[in-house]
């Protein structure tokens, strides 16, 4: 079973037992369907995880994207900690906790990844893939 996803522009992995790093590091539009792969392989977790993104790319996500996150991402998620560089990823991460993560997904911007990994510690291991 394959523990990695990777669409192209995005790339989600299993890290320290603990997250899920989700990188962004293509530029340009993530699509609709890339949030439906993303949430088929969340299915494969026993349970809510929590993730770390991290932007390496100038990307925007559609609004089927947005749509797919608003819709699903509570059921499947407990934490989102965003690694912001800089003042334009903070107001992406404000966008994301004000809209699309606004239902029920603890969300926070970091300015590093050990602030991140920090504070999505205190959610829990990472639950077993089935």
């Amino acid at each position: 079973m394959n523990k990695v996803l990777d669409t192209g522009r995005m790339r989600i992995e299993p890290k320290e037992n603990t997250y899920l790093h989700f990188s962004l590091y293509a530029d340009g539009e993530i699509p609709g369907k890339d949030m439906v792969m993303l949430r088929n392989f969340l299915d494969r977790f026993a349970g809510k995880v929590s993730l770390v993104v991290t932007r390496d790319s100038d990307y925007w996500l559609s609004a089927a994207a947005q749509k797919v996150m608003f819709k699903d991402a509570a059921d499947r998620v407990h934490a989102v900690a965003y690694v912001d560089k800089n003042k334009r990823q903070e107001v992406l991460s404000q966008h994301a906790m004000q809209t699309y993560l606004s239902g029920g997904v603890e969300v926070k911007s970091c300015h590093s990844l050990m602030e991140a990994f920090e504070w999505v510690k205190g959610f829990g291991k990472l639950p077993e893939m089935v």
